[in-house]
């Protein structure tokens, strides 16, 4: 969950392709991949251009995905 003030819940989510140690003992981390197409697109995300921060410069919609977990 992310919250900027009263009526403002939401959430967010970071995929990160190197250790994140601020993250340490703050927010819950989990996922997986599951396939081999999973893998090709996360292979693609880790091309996209970034800032020097990290953010894409252009915007990444999860549309369509399916299940989350195996039945």
């Amino acid at each position: 969950m992310v919250n900027a003030g009263p009526d403002t819940n939401g959430s967010q989510f970071y995929i990160c392709f190197t250790a994140a140690p601020w993250l340490d003992n703050k927010h819950v981390v989990f996922g997986a991949l599951l396939g081999e197409s999973s893998f090709e697109t996360l292979a693609k995300l880790h091309g996209l251009a970034a800032s020097e921060s990290g953010r894409p410069l252009d915007v990444v919609r999860i549309a369509n995905c399916g299940q989350l977990f195996p039945a």
